[in-house]
């Protein structure tokens, strides 16, 4: 399995490994414990990005790079990026 992007705010680890078949984001605490997928869909999740307590991360899906959010209850918010047909890399400025 692949990994991408581990990113820390102190109290959890985010990742994306493709451990399942495709790229989804994972949860993990800093001490190992608690292991949990956070995404499982057919779109690929990479190049996640801790921000404001929010987990934001690269949706792939067929023909489409999205910037997407993690909510709270698990879905997921797609953001449009006019002009951009790829999106390969977040970095959180705060």
């Amino acid at each position: 399995a692949l990994s991408q992007g581990p990113v820390t705010d102190g109290q959890r680890v985010v990742f994306s490994s493709n451990a399942t078949g495709t790229f989804q984001l994972w949860h993990v605490g800093l001490d190992g414990s608690g292991l949990r997928r956070l995404t499982d869909d057919a779109a690929q999740a990479t190049q996640p990005a801790l921000c404001g307590g929010d987990v934001y991360f690269i949706r792939t899906t067929p023909g489409a790079s999205r910037l997407a959010r993690l909510n709270a209850d698990g879905s997921v918010a797609e953001f449009s990026l006019p002009g951009f047909t790829a999106v390969r890399a977040l970095r959180c400025l705060s």
